[in-house]
């Protein structure tokens, strides 16, 4: 494992001058892809592999990074030093049956890892959610709240600022029916397993949020039965009770809006909602009174799909939008320009910013595309060097494979349907042996990452097609409710019609 694990400290460099100079230099990043010949035909090795790294996070102080690891067919989260190559690499193995969801740095010397594990419960299996803590300095490994009898106990609500060790995490206490069934949230210290209730139970109450300083505010209630909803609140500042503020019926079409980030500091929040024209866009609300106060963020194409909140939860960075070419939009003006000059330097492939410490001077970069697996780089703004950390996959690195490009075709009844065509190198695209590769979900959306089936096809002669079929997300509330009730009819005709065009 040691020969696997790169340290920047030793790595060699060559700067290059590229046309952004004040950007980002590195002399391995990808280059555009060769004039087309017939494709070298990887062994199936190659593809297969896990990923070397997955979920890579930097320190807050920026000093480690930790990575869920693939070293020969197992997993290991390991934490590495980005500066000592001689400082001990403190690593916990996944056990068969467990699968790593995140990863999470608390403070400068604790990790936090979400993991559904699977285990027998009334002669069937469930996957249960939980968490894991892993100390950087002892490599003592604490088990977050596994006494408890729920299934789901692994969501965290709240992280801390600073080198506090404590967290917030919803759970339940039950699989059963009844009081302990609905979470309680608890106040947990990662360095022992301390737990204490700041929130029991409330019926009926499934999801809970928390503001920037660590108080449960927000609780969403659901009632199958009615297909109703209910969003429960207490103001800032207050220890009163909390109490109903919205109600929702889906049969109406009605939803709840409950926020993703609290503004310090009163009882307006950023919440996700449809705009006028159906699709997602940020808003600050009044929780108290649930009034709109202003848009926040329109995406000038696709939807948002999700924030980008700085660590200590006050700040909003960004928003990762749906269109298929844009990516991040940054709303800190550093940021922003950081990822253009990142996008001007890397022209051909695409470039993110994974993590990022407490002062955001330091990040972990991923180069790649859907036609590559990538890499992952260190960053330092103070000298604008992408340092190599890994390649996602070391048998294909940074190779250009089959290219990927976004398409669109009319279903049979003239509704658009963009799809992405990727066609193998080097073979005439008439005639080609052909496969139609659709999405699962159904609600969920095939885009220009790196997808190890498709190139795997493509490099065995096929073309593939990937069509974002009606119902799929990321392209607005009408385009997602033209599949409801279309499982296996309107929407398996966009499969055929994919086929035929």
């Amino acid at each position: 494992m040691k020969n696997r694990l790169i340290c920047v400290c030793s790595l060699i460099f060559v700067n290059l001058t590229l046309a952004a100079s004040a950007g980002p230099q590195d002399a391995s990043a990808p280059s555009a892809p060769a004039a087309a010949k017939p494709a070298e035909k990887l062994p199936v090795a190659a593809f297969g592999q896990l990923p070397f790294v997955e979920h890579a996070e930097i320190s807050p102080d920026g000093t480690h990074w930790a990575g869920l690891l693939g070293i020969g067919g197992s997993q290991v989260v390991a934490i590495l030093n980005l500066f000592d190559k001689k400082e001990k690499i403190v690593r916990m193995s996944v056990p068969d049956g467990t699968q790593v969801r995140w990863l999470r740095w608390v403070n400068a010397d604790n990790v936090m890892v979400g993991v559904d594990a699977l285990q027998a419960i009334e002669a069937s299996d469930w996957y249960i959610s939980r968490t894991i803590a892993l100390n950087r300095i002892s490599g003592k490994l604490t088990l977050l709240l596994w006494d408890l009898g729920g299934q789901s106990a692994g969501e965290v609500l709240w992280w801390p600022h600073g080198n506090s060790n404590e967290v917030l995490i919803s759970g339940q206490n039950s699989i059963y029916e009844g009081e302990d069934w609905w979470p309680a949230v608890y106040q947990v210290n990662v360095t022992n397993g301390h737990q204490r209730v700041v929130v029991h139970p409330r019926a009926g109450v499934a999801d809970w949020a928390a503001d920037g300083d660590g108080t449960v505010r927000v609780g969403v209630g659901y009632d199958d039965s009615r297909l109703t909803s209910r969003l429960v609140y207490r103001p800032a500042g207050s220890r009163e009770s909390f109490h109903t503020v919205d109600r929702a019926d889906a049969r109406k079409g009605e939803t709840l809006l409950p926020p993703f980030m609290f503004l310090p500091g009163g009882d307006h929040a950023l919440v996700i909602h449809d705009n006028e024209q159906g699709n997602s866009a940020i808003y600050e609300m009044d929780m108290a009174t649930q009034t709109e106060v202003r848009a926040v963020y329109t995406p000038a194409a696709g939807e948002v799909e999700a924030p980008v909140v700085s660590a200590d939860g006050s700040t909003l960075l960004g928003a990762v939008d749906t269109s298929l070419r844009v990516g991040v939009h940054w709303f800190d003006e550093k940021l922003a320009a950081l990822q253009a000059s990142f996008d001007k330097a890397v022209p051909n492939a695409r470039t993110s910013i994974e993590s990022m410490s407490s002062d955001r001077t330091a990040m972990l970069v991923r180069i790649s595309a859907a036609d590559m697996p990538g890499a992952i780089y260190y960053y330092d703004v103070d000298d604008g060097v992408l340092r190599k950390l890994a390649a996602i996959n070391e048998l294909i690195g940074t190779r250009r494979l089959a290219p990927v490009k976004v398409v669109a075709y009319q279903a049979r009844d003239g509704l658009e349907i963009e799809g992405m065509l990727t066609l193998p190198v080097g073979r005439n695209p008439r005639q080609l042996p052909f496969i139609v590769m659709p999405h699962g979900g159904p609600w969920a959306q095939d885009g220009l990452d790196y997808d190890y089936w498709v190139q795997f096809l493509a490099n065995r002669g096929y073309g593939v097609l990937q069509p974002n079929f009606r119902g799929s997300t990321g392209y607005g509330t009408a385009f997602l409710k033209k599949g409801e009730g279309q499982l296996g009819l309107a929407m398996q005709d966009d499969v055929t019609d994919a086929v035929r065009w």
